[in-house]
C-alpha cells in the first residue's frame, strides 16, 4: 500500500515433484509456500507433468542446468500429453479429497492410487530425491547452530540487515529448476549407470512402446485438474 517493496520470511516450502517409476525420471513439479500445500498445488504439479515443458529463466551468475540434464518432454516433445495409466500417491489430505481425485481421472483416464502408510520403501526413490535436494541443494536454517562453531550456518541463520545472503522467491525457484534438472541427468546404479533420462529415451524407442497420448480435443482441459470455485466480488462506493 506504500508503493514500497516489503520483504516476508517463508518458514516452510513444499515440492510436489511427479516422477515415473521404470526411469526414475522427475516429469514435472510445483513449488508451493503456504504452511500446507492444497489440491490446486497437487493439480499444478500434474499439470507440469503432462504438458510441454516450460524452461525457467535462470538470472543467477554460474548457475545452469548441466549438458546431460533437463526434462523429459524438454528433449523429446513427442512425450508431451502422454497420460499414466497408474497414478500412485502418499496419502495427504489434498490428495485424499474425492473431488481431486475425481477430476484425476474423469481429465486424464488415469487410475488413482494410494500408498500405504508407514512404507517409505515403497517410495524409496522419492525419499532419496528428497533426501539429495536436501543435502545438496536447500534446507531450513533458522535457529540452527551448525555442526561447529565455524560452520556457515550459524551466520545465515541470522542475518540481520545482511539481506543480500537471503534467498529469494525467484532463486529459489532457479535452484529448485537446476537440481531437478540435473539429477535427470545423473547416472544411477539403479539403472545400470545410465540416467533418468537416458533410460526414457531407452524405453520409449523400443518397439513394444504404445503410446497413450491424451487426445487433442481434451489437452485444453488440463485447467480441470483445478477446482472451479465461484466468488462474488463487492465493490464500494468510492
Amino acid at each position: 500500500p506504500f508503493g514500497m517493496e516489503t520483504i516476508y520470511e517463508l518458514h516452510r516450502i513444499w515440492i510436489l515433484v511427479v516422477t515415473e517409476v521404470k526411469t526414475k525420471a522427475v516429469l514435472g513439479y510445483c513449488l508451493a509456500y503456504g504452511k500446507e500445500y492444497n489440491k490446486d498445488d497437487f493439480a499444478e504439479a500434474l499439470q507440469a507433468a503432462i504438458a510441454p515443458h516450460r524452461p525457467v529463466k535462470l538470472s543467477i551468475p554460474g548457475l545452469k542446468v548441466k549438458g546431460s540434464g533437463g526434462f523429459p518432454t524438454q528433449l523429446q516433445p513427442e512425450l508431451a500429453y502422454q497420460r499414466w495409466q497408474i497414478l500412485q500417491y502418499d496419502e495427504a489430505k489434498c490428495h485424499l479429497a474425492d473431488a481431486s481425485l475425481a477430476r484425476v481421472t474423469e481429465t486424464l483416464g488415469t487410475v488413482t492410487m494410494a500408498g500405504r502408510l508407514g512404507e517409505p520403501n515403497d517410495r524409496s526413490y522419492q525419499e532419496r530425491l528428497f533426501g539429495l535436494l536436501e543435502e545438496f541443494g536447500f534446507h531450513q536454517i533458522p535457529g540452527s547452530l551448525g555442526s561447529s562453531a565455524h560452520d556457515p550456518i550459524r551466520r545465515l541463520a541470522d542475518v540481520g540487515d545482511q539481506l543480500s545472503v537471503v534467498l529469494t522467491l525467484d532463486e529459489l525457484e532457479q535452484l529448485a529448476y537446476v537440481l531437478l534438472a540435473n539429477l535427470n541427468g545423473e547416472s544411477q546404479s539403479g539403472l545400470g549407470g545410465r540416467s533418468a533420462l537416458e533410460a526414457m529415451q531407452y524405453f520409449t524407442s523400443r518397439d513394444d512402446f504404445l503410446p497413450q497420448l491424451l487426445p487433442v480435443t481434451r489437452r485444453h482441459q488440463l485447467f480441470l485438474l483445478k477446482e472451479h470455485v465461484e466468488r462474488t466480488v463487492c465493490r464500494g462506493k468510492g
